[in-house]
Parts: structure tokens; sequence; C-alpha cells
């Protein structure tokens, strides 16, 4: 018998409101005698067929509420957890997530129990967590100038001590994330020179140059409102590489100019075999293909595992609505911050990423009223070799709505978990709707991705 933590038949019965009108759709606050089970469904709003495949994939495929704004951890007007980035240490799951009034759309202002940057812990693989704690307020002295935008980034030195970059800074816990210390200015103006950047969620393990932290300029005086030919913001075809060698304490960094085609939005980076790989959403215009309306993301990659990276438009597709709405989410905005890893039981690098607004992954099938996170992969050695040709393994999950409208916020499933003794990867999402309320989940998935594949949703 499943735990009252994991989805069973019967339990998905509510779906999100899909409406007509762009802007956000409001999620009713939960009523005092509102099951969590209850208020979890309507955030997750999943379709049918991915309540289906929940029900009969049993332990292969698992979905359960993390941290939900109800109860205790409702604070203020802060109904809105998202964009929530974990690593692996020791026998530790360390998650860190943003809690705000909301995502876009909402009126609240920001009050004192507002953070981008909360931290909970798991000591038995992800069924029960820690009660939050706001590294917001562990810091005694400000970094000044911190060179992070938007987002988390969070990665496992080789001590084995986890180290989060934020935007109030860098802090390091030397204890599986029970205890954390804030390193007044590391990752501030001065040590690095470069723009504010928002980073890919995971800060990968260099054997030379340390903890890894890509990322694309964000820095609003260096934009000044420019747009592409297509009318979709300009972000400038260049990545920021910013390293640690001494645990998070101090940074160095360089930048590389790219192809447009390479415009890489918050790259998530991985270290295979003395190789670099990154997968990211992708702003050039390039990206855009009309035939099928679909946006593609690109891969970069270097041999020799640093730079310069090479670029190319991989077949990882997310879905074009311009068509449907008009909306400052669509074009680009339609893809979102990718999961990178290698699968040691496949022996493939592995890449999850949401299609926000419809199902492209599906091929000639696909549809534009829902939300979908899709799994692929690759042979690493093929992608050394700069084959952008990725297989679908199948869609893990589907919501009903568009992300476009306002109707349903959502996924950001980057800084996954990878445990090869325990066989699983643990993704975690942030479902609800862009005024709030949202909430954290963990959908786990076995490594077995041939069995995964093989009960996923219909291609």
């Amino acid at each position: 018998m499943k735990t009252a933590l994991l989805y069973v038949a019967g339990l998905l019965s509510a779906l999100l409101p899909v409406t007509s009108a762009e802007q956000p759709s409001v999620i009713t606050p939960p009523a005092p005698t509102e099951t969590a089970e209850a208020f979890a469904d309507k955030l997750l709003g999943l379709t049918e067929s991915s309540r289906a495949l929940l029900q009969r994939s049993g332990p292969a495929l698992e979905l359960a509420p993390v941290l939900l704004p109800r109860g205790r951890h409702l604070l203020g007007v802060n109904d809105h957890y998202g964009w929530p980035v974990a690593t692996l240490t020791g026998k530790s799951i360390v998650l860190v997530c943003h809690r705000l009034p909301q995502h876009w759309g909402g009126k609240d202002k920001p009050d004192a129990e507002t953070s981008s940057a909360v931290a909970l812990r798991s000591t038995d693989g992800g069924k029960t967590w820690s009660e939050p704690v706001n590294l917001r307020q562990l810091v005694r002295t400000p970094t000044a100038g911190c060179r992070l935008g938007f987002g988390n980034t969070i990665g496992t030195d080789k001590d084995g001590a986890v180290v989060v970059v934020t935007s109030y800074g860098v802090f390091r816990s030397e204890d599986e994330g029970v205890s954390w210390k804030h390193l007044p200015g590391a990752f501030g103006k001065d040590q690095l020179n470069g723009p504010r950047t928002n980073n890919g969620p995971r800060l990968a393990l260099h054997p030379q140059h340390g903890l890894l932290a890509p990322g694309h300029v964000t820095d609003e005086n260096s934009l000044k409102g420019r747009r592409n030919a297509d009318r979709t913001p300009y972000i400038p075809p260049e990545l920021w590489l910013r390293w640690s060698q001494d645990g998070g304490r101090t940074w160095q960094e360089a930048k590389q100019e790219l192809p447009a085609l390479g415009t890489a939005i918050e790259p998530s980076a991985l270290v295979h075999e003395g190789a670099l790989f990154l997968v990211a959403r992708c702003h050039g215009p390039e990206s855009y293909e009309p035939a099928t309306k679909t946006w593609r993301y690109v891969q970069l990659w270097s041999p020799d595992g640093w730079l310069p990276l090479r670029a190319a438009l991989a077949n990882i597709r997310a879905t074009d609505v311009r068509d449907l709405c008009r909306s400052s989410h669509h074009g680009p905005w339609t893809q979102d911050t990718v999961e990178l890893g290698f699968n040691p039981r496949s022996g493939r690098i592995e890449c999850v990423a949401t299609d926000r607004n419809g199902d492209a992954g599906a091929g000639a099938a696909n549809s534009r009223a829902c939300q979908t996170l899709n799994l692929w992969s690759i042979d690493p050695t093929a992608f050394r070799r700069g084959e952008s040709q990725w297989r679908f393994e199948g869609t893990l999950l589907k919501r009903s709505g568009l992300m476009a409208k306002g109707e349903i916020d959502g996924m950001h499933p980057g800084a996954a978990v990878t445990d090869p003794v325990a066989g699983v990867q643990h993704i975690f999402i942030y479902a609800g709707t862009p005024t709030g309320p949202s909430g954290v989940f963990r959908l786990t998935r076995t490594l077995d991705t041939t069995r995964l594949s093989a009960l996923l949703l219909p291609r």
C-alpha cells in the first residue's frame, strides 16, 4: 500500500481552472478542512492520462509534495514556493527554493518572510523533510554587488560540503544542511567584474577548476530594452563562467562569445569523463523552427572540459503559442531551465526539459493546451562529437493549462538528485499559478530508463 505522500487511484481529482483570459488564474487558498492531498492535487492540475500513468507505474514513478503554502508554512503573503534546486551529500538531500508573494501578475508586496533562498533537508530519500530555514536571515554582512540575478545554484563540493549561490551571496553547509554559514563578499563585486547573471541550477564539480557556475547576462542596464527582429527580448549571445577552487569562498570568471544560435539561458552543466556538457533554453531567434512551431533548446560542449565551448541546436523542443495569445511568456519563454545528468544505469546523458505550453516531445500529435515534463537522452560519445539528436524517452508529467495565459505556473526541474545506490533520480519541480499558491513537489523515477520509457505516456 502506498503512503499518503504518494498519489494513488482517485486522489488526483481537482484540475486547475483553464480560462480564456490572458490574466493569471487564481486558485482559492485552502479551506481549513481541505486536506493537504486535495490542495496538492489542485496545485498540480494533472491531466487524466498523467494520473493514470502515476497509478500504474508503481515505484518506477512516484510523485509527492515537499513544501506547500499552508498551515505553518504559509507565512505572510508568501504563498508561492518555487524554483527548487537540490543536491545529494552523504545520505542527505539538501533543497533550496524561493518563497515569494507571486511569480508575476500579483499585487502583493514582499514582506519580512519573503525570501529567494529557503533551505530544507531530507535524510530518508525525500519521504520526510526538515523545517525550512530562511538563509536570508543568516546574513550578517551583506555581499556588496552580488553577481547573481534570479534563481539559485547548488552543488556538493569534493569534501561533501553543500554550496549554494543566491542573490544574497554564497552559503556553505559542512553538516549536510543542518547548519549554514554565509560567506561575505563571495560572488560579489570585490571578486567579480562582469555583469549580473542568471546561473544554471547546478554547481558542476570540475577536477581542476572546482565548482562551476555558468550563466547568462541579466543586467538590465546592459540589455537596455533591446529586442530581436521578432520582438522577443534580446539577450547577448555570450556565456559567463564563474568558478571557485576553495569551496565557494572566492570566485574567478571568464566570458565566451557564442554564435547567435547559441544564446544559452540558465545553462545546466555536467562534467563527465573529462568533457564539459551544457544544455540550456535558447533565446536566439534561430532557435525557432516555423515548420513545427517549436523552440529548440541549445547544447554546448567541450571535449577537453574547458572553454571554449561549441554550440548546436538540439531536437529537444518546446511549443510556440504566439498565435493563441499575446503574452510575455510565449516565444522562447515556453522553454525552461533543464536538468542535465549522467545516468549510470543507462550509460547515457539524460535531460529533463519542460514544454511550458504543450507537448512538442510527442511529435506530430503535440497539443498546446497543456504543460509537460519530458525525458530525453543521448550517448555521451555522440554528445562529445557534437551530435545533437536526442532520443525522446517519454513524458513524465502532463498538466492542464497554458503558462502563456497565466493559467498555470511551474516545473523548473533543474538540479535533480541522482542516487545510484537507491537506483532512482529525485526530480524537484514546483506547481501552481503565477499569482500563487504554488508548492514544491518531488518526482522520483527509476534509473532503469528502458523500463520507465515503456511505461510513459504515448508518444
